[in-house]
């Protein structure tokens, strides 16, 4: 019995979407203070940032001016994540193999990524392998990411919630980037983007490793299945 790699339509399109995102983010953080709004490059590509920036400081001027190194420490990482995004992808347009053809009806409107293909042997493993750490980097940065601005000041839940958590990261960081904002500029210009994000990654890391186990599982059947080699009596 073989052990195919089934890529997921969610997977292919959000790695797809993912890494220029990504790219393009990294390169508002680390041509920095040229791309910061009011800067020399910022217009016309990095503009939608004029925004964000003045919703999360860590953004802005004020990391900046503050030598502030955590937004370019988690580009670092998001590149890093990019890059096993891209050789999965790779992988499966290298190595895949299409079992079904769907382009009847809204299917038409996705084209390539439509098509329900495998990946097999030594390269399906690896493809899954390469999506589970990008998957698990993903979701990793995205919790740190988000338990980090929590601790500098989202303020949100209130501060008479009842979560040890939470109040601990609030008492020690003071309020300090993302504070200054109300309830909905929030979550409409902040937590959507890290619950998409989360979303995501979530889905790869229990679709990959649900692949590991299966795989595991058909090895563990065959081995089971084999005859027991017996000793010779003299």
């Amino acid at each position: 019995m073989t052990w195919p790699h089934a890529p997921s339509l969610a997977t292919l399109l959000w790695v797809t979407a993912a890494v220029p995102f990504t790219i393009w983010d990294s390169l508002y953080i680390f041509l920095r203070p040229h791309t910061l709004p009011g800067g020399k490059w910022h217009l016309p590509l990095w503009s939608p940032y004029t925004t964000y920036a003045a919703v999360d400081h860590i953004y802005g001027h004020e990391a900046w001016e503050e030598n502030n190194g955590f937004a370019g420490a988690q580009c670092v990482m998001n590149l890093v994540e990019s890059s096993f995004y891209l050789w999965y992808f790779w992988l499966v347009c290298q190595y895949g193999r299409t079992v079904e053809r769907r382009s009847v009806g809204w299917w038409r409107v996705l084209g390539w990524y439509a098509d329900r293909r495998v990946v097999e042997k030594k390269e399906g493993a690896l493809a899954v392998l390469v999506g589970l750490l990008g998957g698990v980097m993903t979701a990793s940065k995205t919790v740190l990411y988000g338990e980090w601005m929590t601790a500098m000041g989202m303020g949100f839940p209130p501060k008479d919630w009842a979560n040890d958590e939470l109040v601990l990261n609030e008492i020690f960081s003071g309020f300090h980037h993302v504070g200054h904002n109300d309830l909905v500029t929030l979550l409409s210009c902040w937590a959507v983007m890290v619950c998409i994000y989360f979303g995501f990654s979530i889905h790869m890391t229990y679709t990959f490793s649900r692949d590991i186990l299966n795989g595991l599982d058909i090895a563990n059947s065959e081995l089971g299945r084999r005859p027991v080699a017996r000793k010779k009596k003299d």
